[in-house]
């Protein structure tokens, strides 16, 4: 071997080690890349589906915080086939299912069933708040539920078989939702094991339909992947195309996922289609630069001819690369600008993946091209006959035709279908969909519709003929069609009543207000402000096309001005925010395709240094979404935002044959200056047809697996995808030919042929750019402490002499509550307070103010184990017993409850000296309930010990959450004997509620047992 020979493969081992250097140091970057997709997110919660900061979600949170409304509930349906749930059976079994669902569950914030709805009842002798549960002993006729629209049709169907439980979730990834569902209906099962069991609702469907999806798209990428591969070994004779662009594709998308994993961009079903955009892109470009070489290098080539060939085609074809990939990266990044965080983070992520697919290419092919073989096209790529150059002889034909077409079809674009459902994305057949249409027919309707209703004061909702007018508004709204259940203020006040009739007075309607306000969990917070003067109607709605749901939604509007004048109206729920936000964003990423036009337009008009130029490269473009538009219009596809996503796909890809045409086309002006240009034209398609429609066919092909999907929102994706991707095809191979021909006069000047690059900047020169986006004073007084000799003390010991100091024999005072709200309105009461403890403990208070409840009394008896309390109403002029729940419900709608005003609370509970405090000054006791009854599961109360009076009590729930604090502060002792707080501070924590209560005149004068008596309360 000569010394030239021996020079010659010296030189190509080192061209053959530093090619396989950078393929090396691409695959261990490949490696790290994967190693950092343990970081990369799949968790995503749903509010990753609305725009951020939007006028209308802003508006439904705040009338959301305003009436305490939870996020859409879980719905479960249990249907039994011959046991009715209105009875003492079926409630104490959904009662013990609430208790199973709330401790072996985690992320549930509240159940509610047909046992524990809250109502209220009032006879001629009880007066009672509280659960169902508690209430159903009251005599009723054998119908009652089906006149009481709190009850039916939300919680149980007519026919009394079938009933209606709602959970209430926490904010939820979709896994951690997927995994409660399985959980709730393991354990619905279990406890009803002879019924048949339905899980449904918006948060189900969303859900279900997120993880089926996820799982479906994963597996279609790998099949688009795989049929993208196909089309490539159906143009290239050798496995080495493959092997070539497989590395490329797999290196592109490990980079590309690698980066979404460190910018904590999650995997989503949106960018699970990433990979497949990113392959795709790969494809495009090894396409083209195989043909390329293929069409300048021979068979039997030396190392040396190899590489000037390899360098030629790089030279050329890597600014058309980059620009392709830049214009793609601007179609898909005007997606960054949208205020749906998911779209926004799917544009980011695909905008990157595309443009870190360009480097993976650009960098690796040309050393894939030195180690291996250059891939050969199969001889029919070349030998049949040029159909896309013929047609140039019917250019004026497609051109008028074509033109035509873009404005008639722009025209029948404008015939949009707005008609979206809520829950038809999931199968007709699937279990979750099934469960949710049977809630919207049955049940009182599944869409959620909250409509704030504000007056002029707190007054006109306690006038008898302003509520008479909202019920009659009501009644009209639950026959519309579509309207499946209608409850507000009203609908509450007529279930207290025996007759079911709405009061005839102002002050009764205040003193029912009262009687809710005084339950363990007033319901009425739901669906009235804290001042008064707005209230809430909650409807819930059938599933219905979005066009008619806003149709109702302006009915109803137009109703509340002609039944309640001067009352402004205002809409939340889902029912009021999907469907607007979905058009809304729809249109954004439909008409946002002509706003990225525009920046592509000043992209191209940089790179070509002629706008001309790139005027015209917009042209065939504009076919893929009038074709869209009228197909859409045509076929009556309602539009949703994952239908609208079609656009900006499609424009991301559209300019990818454009740019290879028009970058040729430049080279050839150049290289052929004495040929005519219809010649020019005509070899310029015959050689950039056949790896255009290959790049474009492989795009087909991967997005054809769609079309098979179990969903039919997969299916209509795929199809309109391939639509979108033919329409570009044939605007870049039949439309653009016939466009650059009667334009030609446009792209050369003939007097000066010799300066093209003035007007149209030849490939070699394309310039790149870079862009770059939180009284009861008695009752702790039970539960205190320790004194200075605490050591020898137990703690019942300690909370006996507490009672000792505290408990007046005889006792008279006046006191002010003062009930702060949280959005810091307050309501005042005054109250006079005798107090006798003898024989047992009584209590009578009366309302002396505000004007509309003076008169209201309130008689507590405690003898041994028997307890009894009544309410007196001016009203009714007749007292009432308190029964079921009410020991544990509040007092006077304040932050105390009945059973505040027992003295011998304590008994009721285990309590233990947990610690001392402040050099044994303070002793803590801890009370943990003897029974599920109790108001509070756990009380934690400090004592000072020098004279066994009260500092503070919290109050805990089954949870072990702080639910309550209360206060004591300024004691006064009288008769050398007892001390008494004359000031107690309350907080709720959950409702952020205050009360103050003051006492004033406190007096020991003696009273006998006649002074607590019925007749006594009565006066």
């Amino acid at each position: 071997m000569n010394k030239k020979s021996k020079k010659k493969n010296k030189k190509e081992y080192k061209y053959k080690y530093f090619s396989a250097a950078v393929v090396m140091f691409f695959i261990f970057l490949t490696v790290f890349s994967a190693g950092a997709l343990k970081k990369l997110k799949t968790h995503y919660s749903f509010k990753q589906f609305q725009p951020k900061n939007h006028e209308l979600l802003l508006n439904d949170q705040k009338i959301r915080k305003i009436f305490n409304i939870s996020i859409a509930p879980y719905t479960v349906l249990i249907e039994s086939e011959n046991r009715s749930w209105m009875n003492e059976e079926g409630l104490n079994g959904l009662l013990a299912l609430e208790d199973r669902l709330q401790g072996e569950t985690k992320g549930i914030v509240k159940v509610v069933s047909l046992a524990s709805v809250n109502t209220a009842v009032a006879t001629e002798e009880v007066f009672s708040t509280g659960s169902l549960h508690d209430m159903y002993n009251f005599k009723r006729d054998k119908d009652w539920y089906k006149k009481d629209k709190l009850i039916s049709p939300n919680f149980i169907s007519e026919d009394g078989l079938s009933t209606a439980i709602y959970i209430v979730p926490e904010e939820l990834g979709v896994d951690e939702h997927n995994t409660l569902i399985q959980q709730i209906r393991s354990i619905v099962e279990d406890q009803f094991s002879n019924s048949k069991v339905y899980i449904g609702g918006a948060p189900a469907i969303r859900a279900q339909m997120t993880l089926l999806l996820s799982k479906e798209i994963r597996l279609f990428v790998a099949l688009a992947l795989f049929m993208a591969l196909v089309i490539l070994m159906v143009v290239f004779k050798d496995l080495v195309t493959l092997l070539m662009s497989g590395i490329i594709i797999i290196v592109a998308n490990m980079f590309s996922l690698g980066l979404m994993a460190y910018m904590n961009i999650p995997f989503t079903v949106l960018s699970s289609t990433l990979p497949i955009l990113v392959t795709i892109s790969v494809v495009a470009i090894t396409t083209h630069t195989f043909v390329r070489l293929d069409e300048i290098i021979g068979d039997q080539v030396s190392f040396e001819e190899k590489m000037r060939c390899i360098k030629a085609t790089y030279m050329e074809l890597v600014k058309p690369h980059c620009l392709t990939a830049l214009t793609t990266a601007v179609g898909f990044g005007s997606l960054m600008f949208s205020e749906v965080p998911l779209i926004r983070q799917y544009g980011t992520s695909v905008a990157i993946g595309v443009m870190l697919s360009c480097f993976c290419s650009l960098a690796m092919l040309p050393s894939l091209l030195i180690l291996f073989r250059v891939p050969r096209t199969r001889s029919w790529f070349y030998t049949s006959q040029p159909f896309f150059s013929n047609l140039l002889r019917y250019k004026k034909v497609i051109a008028l035709s074509f033109l035509f077409g873009i404005v008639g079809l722009s025209y029948l674009g404008t015939q949009l279908s707005w008609s979206a459902r809520l829950f038809t994305d999931l199968p007709s057949q699937h279990s979750a969909r099934v469960s949710t249409e049977r809630i919207s027919k049955d049940f009182g309707g599944a869409v959620p519709l909250d409509i704030s209703l504000k007056a002029s004061s707190a007054q006109f909702w306690k006038e008898p003929k302003n509520l008479k007018s909202l019920e009659a508004l009501m009644e009209k709204w639950r026959h519309l069609e579509g309207v499946g259940s209608a409850i507000s203020v009203s609908t509450f006040i007529k279930a207290s009543q025996p007759s079911y009739e709405l009061p005839q007075t102002d002050r009764s309607i205040s003193e029912i207000y009262l009687l809710y306000g005084m339950a363990q969990e007033n319901p009425l917070r739901d669906y009235i402000a804290p001042k008064g003067d707005q209230i809430r109607v909650a409807l819930r709605l059938q599933d219905m096309p979005a066009d008619e749901l806003m149709n109702l939604k302006s009915k109803m509007r137009e109703q509340v001005v002609r039944f309640l004048p001067g009352v402004k109206i205002n809409m939340a729920g889902m029912a009021s925010t999907v469907h607007e936000l979905g058009i809304e964003v729809s249109k954004n990423l439909m008409f946002g395709f002509y706003t990225a036009l525009f920046w592509i337009f000043i992209l191209l008009g940089i790179s070509f240094r002629s706008f001309v130029w790139a005027a015209i490269s917009i042209i065939p473009n504009l076919v893929p979404p009038s074709l869209l538009l009228a197909g859409l219009a045509i076929t009556k596809t309602p539009i949703k935002p994952g239908i609208a996503l079609i656009f900006a796909i499609s424009l991301g890809m559209a300019f990818d044959n454009t740019v290879y045409i028009l970058g040729r086309l430049k080279e050839m002006l150049e290289q052929y200056k004495d040929d005519s240009f219809e010649e020019i034209l005509s070899r310029l398609i015959s050689s950039e047809s056949k790896p255009c429609l290959v790049s474009s066919v492989s795009l087909m092909a991967g997005f054809s697996i769609f079309i098979f999907s179990y969903f039919e929102v997969n299916m209509i994706f795929g199809a309109f995808m391939i639509l979108a991707l033919l329409a570009g095809l044939l605007g870049d191979l039949v439309f653009l030919p016939a466009v650059l021909y009667y334009l030609r006069g446009l792209l050369i000047q003939k007097e000066n042929f010799e300066s093209l690059e003035l007007a149209s900047f030849p490939r070699r020169e394309i310039v790149m750019n870079k862009y770059s986006l939180l009284v009861a004073f008695v009752l702790p007084v039970v539960f205190f402490s320790k004194n200075l000799e605490s050591k020898t003390l137990s703690a019942k010991e300690v909370l006996q002499k507490v009672e000792a100091s505290s408990a007046l024999p005889f006792e008279q005072s006046d006191m002010t509550m003062v009930i702060y709200e949280p959005d810091g309105s307050k309501k005042e009461r005054s109250l006079s307070l005798k107090r006798m403890h003898k024989g047992g403990e009584k209590a009578l208070v009366k309302i002396s103010s505000p004007a509309d409840l003076k008169g209201v009394g309130f008689l507590s008896v405690h003898s041994g184990a028997s307890e009894d309390q009544w309410l007196y109403l001016p009203s009714t002029k007749r007292a009432r017993r308190i029964v079921g729940s009410g020991s544990n419900s509040r007092f006077l709608d304040s932050d105390l409850t009945y059973d505040d005003f027992k003295t011998s609370t304590y008994k009721d509970f285990k309590n233990r000296i947990l610690k001392d405090e402040d050099a044994k000054k303070v002793v803590v006791i801890e009370s943990l309930a003897k029974t599920k009854n109790s108001a509070y599961a756990k009380i934690l109360t400090w004592i000072s010990l020098k004279d066994f009076k009260v500092l503070k009590s919290n109050y805990f729930d089954s949870k072990g959450q702080l639910i309550k604090t209360m206060s004591f502060k300024k004691y006064k002792k009288y008769k050398n004997k007892y001390w008494r707080a004359h000031l107690v501070e309350v907080k709720d924590i959950k409702l952020k509620r205050k009360t103050l209560l003051t006492l004033s005149s406190v007096k020991m004068k003696k009273t006998n047992e006649n002074e607590f008596s019925l007749t006594e309360l009565e006066q």
